[in-house]
């Protein structure tokens, strides 16, 4: 019945059982969660266990939470048991809002410890919205896992819509160099504030730092057999076929493999969406003039930045490699420069960056 509790069985000489303990942890959540009910069921069950006792006056309650506080050897700690549905929290556990809160002032302690002998997890938490488990330190690591034989930290989704790991980061730093106090732990990875992803290889002032990924890095790169996208001398339908010449550009759709003979899709994207970069062969064929040259861009550029490829003479076949950025349709944009040139030209992708 609500504001009643049971007897609590006397210490016992030997540890009770699992099943004993589940239905003495039973007894107490059906009780009073009083702190003079709690503090004498708390009591009983700490001395038959391991020989912990709760401090005088130890036991503290309020319409929100039951704080406990053990002592003895080792040195015990505190035990919090709020009410689910309050928002409340002790000022002792700092933002803590949860069901139960383990504090401890010992740097030798856990907050909670979890032990597990069977094939089950010592700590488990789960959300429906929040975070099953959160981690919070000023110093120290805010989750640390240690292991000898399975994974220090496993990490599992199971909806296709979550991420295994997410980062934040609202600090000003944009680079590790930016910090004034550089010196870091290695091996270390953290996000800045642009969103970038650095490892540390080697601690110090400023230290060694690899920057693996971020907003204007192109990505990891897949390579790929090697993927006819265009051939000026081929029909590309619906891109522009035929010579290019001084002063004019040209869109070429670099997703899908074209067959080398006819020009026809045999393989729609082979350069995936979304993919930032390419790495490709030019060649350039059936050269004209004496000084031309062809630049390759991004499909919505304006002009060329540069050459990808230059020619001196006429009747020359020629080829470069090079890597160059896409626009957002997977596109590239080749110019044609010199005076009085022109040329066919063919373009063979060999790896993307994504």
């Amino acid at each position: 019945m609500p504001g009643q509790s049971e007897p609590i069985p006397q210490a016992m000489s030997t540890p009770p059982t699992h099943r004993s303990t589940r239905r003495q942890m039973l007894r107490l959540a059906g009780g009073t969660i009083g702190g003079v009910a709690l503090a004498s069921a708390m009591t009983s069950h700490a001395a038959a266990d391991n020989g912990l006792t709760i401090a005088t006056a130890g036991a503290t309650t309020s319409d929100e939470f039951t704080k406990v506080t053990f002592s003895g050897t080792p040195t015990g700690g505190h035990l919090f048991l709020f009410r689910s549905d309050t928002t409340a929290f002790d000022t002792a556990t700092g933002s803590s809002k949860a069901v139960l809160t383990g504090a401890s002032t010992l740097s030798s302690h856990a907050g909670v410890f979890g032990v597990h002998t069977g094939s089950g997890g010592g700590v488990r938490g789960q959300s429906n919205s929040s975070f099953g488990v959160g981690g919070t330190s000023e110093t120290g690591s805010g989750i640390h896992g240690v292991t000898t034989s399975g994974d220090a930290l496993q990490l599992s989704v199971i909806s296709t819509d979550a991420n295994h790991v997410r980062f934040s980061n609202t600090g000003v730093a944009m680079t590790p160099f930016d910090r004034p106090s550089r010196a870091t732990a290695a091996p270390s990875m953290t996000v800045f504030s642009d969103r970038s992803l650095w490892y540390c290889t080697t601690p110090g002032t400023p230290g060694e730092w690899r920057k693996m990924v971020g907003p204007t890095t192109a990505g990891a790169f897949h390579s790929i057999a090697t993927a006819r996208v265009y051939d000026s001398r081929k029909t590309m339908t619906p891109m522009v076929n035929g010579i290019i010449t001084t002063g004019t550009s040209r869109v070429i759709d670099v997703s899908d493999k074209r067959d080398t003979s006819t020009g026809a899709v045999v393989l729609a994207d082979v350069v995936p969406d979304h993919a930032t970069t390419v790495a490709y062969n030019l060649t350039i064929v059936t050269t004209v003039g004496t000084n031309g040259f062809l630049g390759v861009e991004p499909g919505d550029a304006v002009a060329a930045g540069g050459s990808a490829i230059n020619w001196s003479a006429a009747g020359l076949t020629l080829a470069n490699a090079s890597v160059a950025k896409l626009d957002a349709s997977r596109q590239l944009k080749v110019f044609c420069g010199g005076a009085a040139t022109s040329c066919h030209f063919i373009i063979d992708i060999v790896g993307y960056y994504l």
